[in-house]
């Protein structure tokens, strides 16, 4: 369930020990593996999971990046926010 505000779930087939071990800059910046596929999910939603989602592959929430990051990759974004993907 999404409350105050919209975020984006990642769903992986990384998941325990390697997605808590690895580096929480990077992973917020390019997340866990190539494959990932992010959710954006709006505030006040709710996300049911099934099938190979819920049974094979892991689910979570990546920090944000700043727009400056952003840019540094080359990707236009504006000052002072805080972006998920």
């Amino acid at each position: 369930v999404g409350l105050l505000s919209d975020t984006v779930l990642t769903i992986s087939e990384v998941g325990p020990p390697e997605s808590t071990t690895a580096d929480p800059a990077r992973v917020a910046l390019e997340s866990w593996a190539a494959g990932d596929v992010d959710v954006l999910l709006p505030a006040r939603c709710l996300v049911h999971l099934s099938g190979r989602a819920r049974d094979e592959l892991n689910h979570g929430i990546r920090l944000g990046v700043s727009a400056t990051q952003l840019r540094e990759r080359g990707v236009p974004a504006d000052d002072g926010a805080l972006f998920d993907w």
